[in-house]
């Protein structure tokens, strides 16, 4: 079995949000940068590679 990698490009805006919420420790905020940048671009990636060619 292959191991697959996903390559997550933040813009300028995502890094200064990630850095503010290491910063405060926010976990809440931690949580929704993770589902929102990380987790639906993961989600939305492997399933494109799911559907049928037709």
């Amino acid at each position: 079995m292959s191991e697959e990698k996903i390559t997550i490009i933040l813009d300028q805006r995502q890094i200064l949000e990630l850095d503010e919420i290491i910063l405060d420790k926010d976990k809440d905020a931690a949580y929704k940068f993770l589902q929102d940048y990380i987790y639906k671009p993961v989600k939305r990636s492997k399933e494109s590679h799911c559907k049928p060619p037709f």
